[in-house]
């Protein structure tokens, strides 16, 4: 466990499951999914991050045929031959679709593209945007987190949230997505509801 120290960590909103109502902004990345975590799977945490199966973020770069223009590139973390397969796409135009063994690998191929050399640096933690610590602390909270046996735990990274319990789904192989817009409206009729309740 890594001693508390002190991390910026921004509020996010909830569902009444406790459960975080995503898209999320961090650092430039939309994160749209958080996925699933595969604790049984030693391949997808080291000491440093845990790679959801299923985690899914958006960023906006110059494209690739037009750098006067600007596309929306999906980095998201799928599974092949029981590793983790790291994949950035666009919807088009222009098609774009890359694959890579290590995060930083395949959004290394992406800047390649962009910027039209080979030299070419980056942070591939940063650019799927599970490097940022709100986002750290919410994989944190999901279920089997703490089953991870290669990942160092911060305790830094802990909301009150964390301190209690995973926050609630039906199965452990629920994948956190982002909430409807309905559920999302849904909620401050459910909260002046509750008040009411209370003050009766």
């Amino acid at each position: 466990i890594i001693p508390t120290k002190s991390v910026s960590l921004k509020a996010v909103k909830r569902d009444v499951e406790g459960r975080p109502i995503l898209p999320l902004q961090a650092k430039g990345a939309t994160i749209i999914s958080l996925g699933k975590i595969l604790h049984d799977n030693n391949n997808f945490h080291t000491k440093s991050y845990i790679y959801p199966l299923g985690f899914e973020s958006t960023r906006k770069l110059q494209s690739m045929d037009n750098p006067s223009t600007m596309t929306v590139y999906h980095s998201k973390i799928s599974e092949s031959n029981s590793m983790p397969e790291f994949q950035v796409f666009t919807s088009g135009p222009p098609n774009f679709f890359h694959k890579h063994n290590t995060p930083s690998g395949v959004w290394a191929e992406v800047l390649r593209k962009i910027k039209k050399r080979d030299d070419v640096s980056v942070s591939g933690p940063e650019m799927f945007g599970f490097a940022d610590p709100t986002v750290k602390m919410l994989i944190q909270e999901l279920p089997n987190a703490r089953k991870c046996k290669n990942y160092v735990w911060r305790n830094d990274l802990m909301s009150k949230q964390t301190q209690t319990s995973t926050f609630t789904s039906s199965s452990s192989n629920t994948i956190i997505k982002g909430e409807s817009t309905q559920k999302q409206q849904e909620q401050p009729l459910i909260n002046k509801q509750m008040q009411s309740n209370l003050s009766q």
